[in-house]
């Protein structure tokens, strides 16, 4: 474990390369020490303190530190020392409670040097990565720094050790805010050196009792170790490394928490160092007492990085006993999960100018019999295929190959959204880190939800672009829903939260199935028609360049429009063509074109929002609308005397006080001009006007309408006064006379205009406005890679 800034020289490799190197160290040393006290010193060796002597040779083979507490030779019997303390310049320190080493130097007349034992008690090796020497790697034995290393091999002699034992060995590793090592390991052995190092071998066994212990900010976790490892030196030269390890104490903080004793690790693998570095391994993992993993790998060093091959011939987990994080809600309750055949090669750099990669190829898949989360429900279970083909993933790029993931289940429920017999296919082709196309399609049985259903439903999408880097490209979406309707949904997404973004979405669907939305929005019910809409969403950045407004804009075109109004379904609009206009907190209908109350009428209204409330603007003309029918009142007269033609327009001024949905009129003006109306028409809106006969104005307009034809009409409200401008023509012999007659009314405003049917339809696009607002509240941030999640 090692820090991404200061990446460790430590491997594994060279931990135990240099603990053989170190034990090889020590014992030529003590035969260098000993072959010169031999033919040199032998007389002081028996009488003197050589503890100065031996300290003295020692520091100078290492290039570091030594001390001993105390030492004892005879030429005869061998060397012994006590209290042993290395330190090299590396930062590897050595300490040795007991070394004991059993030879007779009188065999060195044969060429030969026999060791009968070697027997170190409570050895201490202490691996630190110091501030001067992190992150930049030693070459060779430099780490040990022992400059007669190539002497000591090249020595003329050859050398044999009959038995070797070590007690209670431990190796520390602290750096990085990491800390690791092997306590209580056992090793017992042989070996032999030919004659100038040509040829050697050296093997060990570790005892029962021994443990790994790895310690970290947030992991923690102790394993038995029983290993069987074997040097060689020489053509072909091979280690070869055999043993199985389980954890038994594991805890790991976030986000998972394994339970104790429920993993075990068996490793076989083989090393060979002949010409370069090689090997095979096979490891096999049990989870809670089944085979989960078998793994066979082949690998070898090659240029600076290591290379490997291998082969998943089992990956089976029982989903129930799978760690649950602690941190999150979304969890697989119970299912299976299997991942082989498979396939995996790649590249780790050993340096640090490579890019190291990996590449997987086969199938897999899980089925969950239950799967909860905070937000998906899949009572009946779920099914997950995976197939990657040299799926290819690197830290710097590119990524390559294809992947293909399915996803199967027969219902699914998530925010009040039931799905039936779902089926998700998903198809990634990259180009690049994280540029490329990814293909997703999606169909679906009965949908539904409150006030909304659909008999079936399929999606396809098409992403191309650079994703997580922030340059989202160029996408295309289509979603039908039923068998008529369909979303396209296409535009791009340039460098969230920098360059901006512009998305557009069409959609097409028969008015009768989005039916629910429209009466909570127009109070309207629907008996047919056509709605095709363009949605259009684009922003740049923020300020801080850290978020994004976005503008969404909808235009929709009703074709074919029929319908009614929720409370008066005896009058029916229709058929109608008009276009909707949505733009923050404007709104605008274009083009009306509808039949209207036995006639036919054009126009456009407008809402604007203005300070503390809305402004609606309506204009429009109409021809042969039945006056009666737009008075709701029996006029008692036949269809041509009630027509009339004409034009209008309305503004209204309202203010929704408070954030309240309640909207109240602050003014009102009315305006419309009548260019055909009959008499008796005339004289029954008058009489509609003034029910009670209290307006003297009205008495004489009426008055004069039995003898007279009104040629135009004008109406106006402003204020609550109603003028009405009636132009009459008399009919004589002696030719006709216009005339004009005000009439002067004050009555409330609702007996000319339902307020309460234009105040529920600014409280739905009220409602519509904050939902468009809130949809396009995206936050988008970005952090130091470019990625960026929206929220």
């Amino acid at each position: 474990m090692t820090s991404p800034d200061k990446p460790s020289h430590w491997t594994p490799r060279r931990i135990v390369k240099w603990l053989f190197l170190s034990i090889l160290a020590l014992v030529l040393a003590s035969v260098v020490l000993l072959t010169a006290g031999a033919f040199i010193f032998s007389y002081w060796l028996k009488t003197a303190d050589i503890k100065p002597a031996v300290e003295w040779v020692t520091a100078k083979i290492t290039g570091g530190q030594a001390d001993f507490g105390s030492v004892e030779a005879d030429l005869t019997r061998g060397v012994g020392a006590k209290k042993i303390r290395f330190k090299l310049p590396s930062g590897v320190a050595i300490s040795v409670e007991k070394l004991d080493i059993g030879f007779d130097l009188r065999s060195l007349v044969k060429g030969s040097l026999k060791i009968d034992h070697i027997n170190v008690e409570r050895p201490h090796i202490i691996f630190t990565d110091t501030a001067k020497s992190a992150g930049r790697p030693m070459k060779g034995a430099g780490i040990f720094a022992i400059s007669a290393t190539p002497a000591i091999f090249a020595a003329p002699v050859s050398i044999s050790l009959r038995s070797l034992s070590v007690r209670d060995l431990s190796l520390e590793y602290a750096g990085a805010g990491v800390k690791t090592g092997i306590n209580g390991l056992n090793i017992t052995g042989r070996g032999a050196i030919s004659r100038n190092g040509a040829e050697g071998e050296v093997t060990f066994k570790s005892g029962q009792n021994s443990s790994c212990a790895f310690s970290s900010d947030d992991v923690a976790l102790k394993s038995v170790c029983d290993m069987d490892i074997s040097l060689s030196t020489g053509e072909p030269g091979a280690i070869k490394l055999k043993g199985s390890t389980g954890l038994e104490n594991v805890s790991i903080k976030a986000p998972y928490k394994i339970d104790t004793g429920k993993v075990k690790a068996e490793l076989d693998a083989d090393f060979n160092i002949g010409g370069r570095l090689s090997g095979r391994s096979s490891l096999k993992v049990s989870l809670y007492g089944k085979p989960a993993l078998n793994l066979e790998t082949d690998w070898k060093v090659s240029k600076g990085y290591l290379e490997y091959e291998g082969r998943i011939t089992r990956l089976n987990i029982d989903l129930k006993h799978m760690p649950k994080p602690a941190d999150s809600a979304d969890y697989l309750l119970s299912g299976f999960a299997n991942f082989s055949p498979a396939t995996i090669k790649g590249r780790v750099a050993l340096g640090e100018g490579g890019e190291s990669a990996l590449s997987i190829s086969g199938a897999g898949a899980i089925h969950a019999n239950k799967f909860i989360s905070e937000t998906v429900n899949a009572k009946q279970g779920v099914a997950i295929t995976a197939q990657l083909n040299d799926f290819t993933v690197s830290p710097k790029g590119p990524v390559s190959g294809k992947a293909l993931v399915n996803i199967t289940s027969p219902v699914i429920e998530s925010s009040g959204v039931i799905v039936d017999n779902l089926m998700v296919s998903i198809e990634a082709n990259p180009a690049g880190f994280s540029s490329g196309k990814i293909y997703i399609s999606a169909t679906a049985g009965k949908t539904s939800a409150k006030d909304f259903q659909t008999k079936k439903m399929s999606l396809n999408a098409t992403l191309l672009g650079d994703f997580i880097r922030g340059d989202l490209g160029f996408i295309k979406t289509e979603i039908s829903l039923l068998d008529k309707s369909m979303i396209a949904v296409f535009g791009s997404v340039l460098g969230y939260g920098k360059k901006g973004m512009d998305l557009t979405a069409e959609i097409q669907a028969p008015l009768k199935e989005i039916e629910p939305w429209l009466r909570k929005i127009m109070q309207v019910k629907v008996r047919g028609g056509q709605a095709q809409a363009t949605i259009r969403a684009n922003g740049g950045a923020g300020v801080d360049n850290a978020s994004s407004k976005m503008d969404v804009s909808i235009k929709m075109k009703i074709r074919n429009f029929k319908g009614s109004l929720i409370n008066d379904s005896k009058n029916v609009i229709g058929p109608a063509d008009f276009d909707l206009y949505f733009k923050d907190a404007d709104f605008r209908i274009d083009h009306l074109k509808t039949k209207f109350l036995g006639g036919a009428m054009t126009g456009a209204m407008r809402v604007k929002s203005e300070k503390d409330g809305r402004a609606l603007t309506m204009a429009g003309a109409f021809t042969r609308i039945n006056l009666g029918r737009l008075l709701n009142t029996d006029l008692g007269l036949g269809e041509e005397e009630s027509a009339i033609d004409g034009d209008w327009s309305l503004d209204i001024a309202l203010v929704q006080a408070g954030g309240r949905e309640i909207i109240d009129v602050k003014k009102i003006r009315l305006s419309a001009n009548l260019s055909r109306i009959g008499a008796k028409a005339l004289g029954r809106f008058l009489l509609f006007l003034d029910p009670n006969k209290n307006s003297q104005s009205i008495m004489i307009a009426r008055k004069a309408l039995e003898y007279a034809k009104p040629s135009g009409v004008n109406i106006s409200v402003s204020h609550g006064d109603l003028f009405v401008t009636i132009d009459l023509k008399y009919n004589s012999p002696l030719g006709g006379r216009a005339i004009s007659a005000q009439v002067i009314v004050r009555l409330p405003i609702r007996r000319l205009v339902n307020i309460e049917l234009i105040q529920t339809y600014f409280s739905r696009l009220i409602t519509l406005n904050k939902t468009i607002r809130l949809a396009a509240a995206i936050r988008m941030q970005n952090n130091e890679t470019g990625a960026v999640p929206l929220k």
